[in-house]
């Protein structure tokens, strides 16, 4: 009988080889390597306040913006970006609590312990890095938290920059040398499912209360 971790974590070796297909471009001290490195650094979750702050000044730009248009649905707009902060700032604490756990509770090796730090390229200084703490990957699912609670205010195209940028995060984490594929899409999972439920119950309970939609 086949251990569940070679089928849904080894995928029968196929997480390793893609892991390093894509690492493997890394390492030649290109701006390629450069721009994965900021990439990461970037999507960390410690700049979650930049990250609520920019949303909250995009809300207001928008909701000034509709005020100076004397639209009709301000008050409903203002209340969806209402809405979309406290997602946000909900479902970033829950995502975080849940990825810190599965990190702990599975203690997965990072690539570099799989293979050697020689046999992969790794961008990032792994002194400070938790050996056993690959699955999930804390910086996807921060950016993927991001992304699925802003969801809802954004048009088709602003959707598809986003979720572009949720899998060119994922891509960097492998690219440093610091997640296999598995842990990156599951934290992409994990978000999505975290931002909904977090949608859903504030839906429930703060337009009920306060006339917030989420």
């Amino acid at each position: 009988m086949a251990n569940p971790k070679e089928v849904l974590y080894d995928w029968g070796g196929l997480n390793a080889w893609l892991l390093k297909s894509v690492n493997g471009l890394s390492g030649e001290g290109s701006y390629y390597d450069v721009f994965m490195q900021l990439i990461s650094h970037i999507s960390e979750s410690r700049n979650f306040p930049y990250f609520f702050l920019a949303m909250a000044l995009w809300a207001g730009l928008s909701i000034l913006g509709r005020w100076r248009r004397n639209d009709e649905n301000l008050k409903s707009h203002a209340s969806r970006w209402a809405g979309t902060l406290i997602v946000f700032g909900v479902a970033f604490a829950v995502n975080a609590g849940i990825v810190l756990f599965l990190k702990e509770f599975f203690a997965f090796p990072r690539p570099y312990v799989v293979f050697g730090d020689t046999a992969i390229v790794v961008l990032e200084s792994i002194r400070s890095v938790n050996d056993y703490r690959s699955f999930p990957s804390g910086h996807v699912g921060f950016a993927a938290i991001f992304v699925a609670s802003l969801w809802p205010m954004l048009g088709d195209k602003a959707q598809l920059f986003f979720a572009g940028w949720v899998l060119l995060v994922a891509w960097s984490r492998m690219a440093v040398g610091m997640h296999f594929p598995a842990d990156t899409l599951t934290s992409i999972f994990i978000a999505i499912m975290v931002a909904a439920m977090v949608r859903h119950f504030c839906a429930a309970g703060l337009k009920r209360t306060l006339g917030i939609q989420c």
